[in-house]
């Protein structure tokens, strides 16, 4: 069977339960995280069996499974909610990680919720391919009377002997400020670190932005959650931390639309490289609306970038970015994630990885979304989907749409993408999609999309997520199907 490791927290997360001297530190909460298996090989056999493990590992106390019943067809999701009925059954509260084994690749989707002071979200993408040397390119760690943030560190041994790790803590200049050395961890067992506890905490400064590397002597897969304070509306994200360094960078659905912003974070990963590079940010239509030049970053350095503060982007911008390096000099290795804040009725915050790849190295493949919703009408349910395809090509041309119900295709629909462009596909008012979609989608749908790009195009592509009933955000990347 082919594997996709998905390191998750499942049924009764509890990050937050901290001693009264931690206070300051933000608590998210009880929650819960709910898997979704997009199908996205042959539609023969979709079968899928999930292996659920702590920190004890494979062989430890709170170890279960779960074989889905019935086959996923192609393209399509199943969601694994966090209290399906595994054997033995996992007790509340647990904490671990999900291995997912499946005849067919799938592309699996965490979606965790929070029940704290407010309602929040984070969605992250599984790993396909774990690795020995993995990059954290943003923590967030701060107690200050304005200014309250924590990040949590969750680490899973991919493999079937003992793991040792190591992790390094960086500030925003990239100079190291705590390391945890000599970290075991059994096989196919996690550990998480949460970094408001004194074992853990690192001093990043007045910012509160600082990194992390992990090394480790066997694969490992990361998952980082962030969490917010009062000072940011108590907002709640995760991602899932990469280990493909670029030098070239891109951010899809990037807005300068009050309320809608985005913050860009890009690290320098690089531990002798200054990093110089130039920074594009892209109008929906392609039109380049402003050349950031002369960016310079020091080894193992952060910088921000925030729509907020740029406007030249004018009152009513959306696009996309690309960080590229700067002609003539050496290429740093790359890192980024991108956050969005505030839709309208939507208060947390949505964050998702930037996606490296450089252009000329793109093959023409499809995009495939394991997550996308719309209900309305339902009140504290609500919750719907914007998805973002951006067109990397000098030459305007047509996507194809498909968008897949429990049971299979729902209908197929062609837009146009202008060239250098994107364009935006909202679920919740249909913008950019004809009222047929709306009408066959219905105002009660779960499911999943695929998006086929014409020939010629290459596409990339990213979505939001907003529980408009509550409050929730949360982002992802497509995952790209060649």
């Amino acid at each position: 069977m082919k594997r996709v490791i998905a390191l998750v927290f499942v049924v009764g997360l509890f990050l937050g339960s901290v001693p009264a001297a931690q206070a300051a530190y933000p608590d998210p909460g009880a929650g819960k995280t709910d898997i979704f298996l997009q199908n996205i090989g042959a539609d023969a056999d979709g079968s899928v069996v999930l292996t659920y493990t702590t920190e004890a590992g494979a062989a430890g106390p709170g170890s279960a499974t779960y074989a889905v019943s019935s086959a996923i067809p192609q393209w399509t999701t199943r969601m694994i909610p966090s209290d399906v009925a595994t054997s033995p059954s996992l007790a509340s509260p647990w904490a671990g990680a999900v291995e997912v084994a499946s005849a067919e690749p799938m592309a699996a989707l965490a979606a965790m919720t929070w029940d704290g002071t407010a309602k929040t979200a984070g969605v992250y993408k599984s790993e396909a391919s774990p690795a020995k040397i993995v990059y954290v390119p943003l923590l967030v760690v701060a107690d200050t009377s304005t200014f309250q943030a924590k990040s949590v560190l969750a680490i899973q041994n991919t493999e079937e002997t003992e793991a040792t790790v190591d992790v390094y803590m960086r500030n925003a200049a990239g100079t190291t400020v705590k390391t945890i050395r000599g970290q075991v961890i059994p096989p196919k067992g996690e550990r998480r670190y949460d970094l408001s506890l004194s074992s853990y905490r690192p001093n990043f400064g007045p910012s509160g932005l600082g990194s992390a590397g992990v090394s480790s002597d066997k694969n490992v897969a990361v998952v980082v959650t962030l969490h917010w304070g009062s000072a940011d509306s108590y907002s709640s994200d995760a991602y899932q931390a990469p280990w493909r360094p670029a030098t070239y960078l891109h951010f899809p659905g990037v807005f300068r639309w009050s309320p809608k912003y985005s913050e860009l974070y890009v690290q320098n990963l690089s531990p002798k490289l200054t990093a110089y590079f130039e920074v594009y940010f892209r109008r929906w239509d392609g039109a380049l609306s402003l050349l950031i030049k002369d960016q310079v970053l020091a080894p193992k350095g952060i910088k921000v970038y925030r729509t907020a503060d740029l406007a030249a982007l004018g009152t009513s911008w959306r696009g996309g970015v690309v960080v590229a390096p700067k002609a003539g000099t050496t290429p740093a290795a790359l890192a980024g994630v991108c956050k969005y804040y505030q839709t309208a009725g939507v208060r947390d915050y949505a964050l998702y990885n930037a996606i490296p790849v450089q252009e000329s190295a793109m093959n023409a493949a499809s995009l495939v979304f394991p997550l996308v919703v719309r209900k309305r009408d339902l009140g504290a349910g609500n919750m719907y989907s914007t998805v973002f395809v951006r067109n990397l090509t000098g030459t305007t041309g047509p996507v194809t749409v498909e968008i897949y119900g429990p049971s299979g295709s729902i209908g197929s629909w062609t837009v146009n993408v202008s060239a250098m462009g994107q364009v935006e596909l909202n679920l919740a008012s249909g913008i950019n999609l004809p009222s047929d979609a709306l009408s066959k989608m219905g105002t009660n749908f779960t499911g999943s999309m695929r998006v086929v790009p014409g020939s010629g195009l290459q596409i990339l592509g990213a979505a939001h997520l907003f529980w408009d009933g509550v409050g929730r955000a949360g982002g992802y990347t497509a995952f790209r199907v060649e």
